[in-house]
């Protein structure tokens, strides 16, 4: 499987790895890169730009079923796309933080993502957007 390499490495990326390149994103999709770049966009996929312009995906964010179909976790998209506008960085990194959130029963972002509670983190995206945007 092709991962790309990544940002240097650092504490905050160090936390995301791995990740994966966009054309290995768009294989595992079954997807064009172009249909990526929309779903990115849109929220529905998590793409972060690295500081030479790449774009990569961290692998964390995807799931498969039992027929080893890739997907985006539900959760994982309920989040995002309440914070298009935002640095998609900051988004990855709260996504990933072990911090035990009181909106989210004192659970851990990806906790909650992997429970499958997507309005629970529609829920808490839209709050985060709202306390970004002050």
């Amino acid at each position: 499987m092709e991962q790309a390499a990544g940002p240097e490495t650092n504490p905050l990326t160090d936390r995301l790895r791995p990740f994966w390149s966009l054309r290995r994103t768009a294989k595992a999709l079954g997807l064009s890169e172009a249909q990526v770049h929309e779903r990115v966009a849109a929220g529905n996929v998590l793409g972060l730009t690295t500081s030479d312009q790449v774009l990569v995906f961290p692998v964390w964010q995807f799931t498969s079923d039992p027929d080893e179909v890739v997907r985006v976790y539900p959760g994982v998209q309920a989040f995002c796309r309440e914070l298009t506008d935002q640095d998609q960085w900051s988004v990855a990194i709260l996504l990933k933080s072990d911090r035990r959130v009181d909106e989210l029963d004192g659970r851990a972002p990806m906790d909650v993502v992997r429970a499958g509670d997507e309005a629970q983190l529609a829920a808490y995206g839209h709050q985060v957007w709202r306390e970004w945007r002050q």
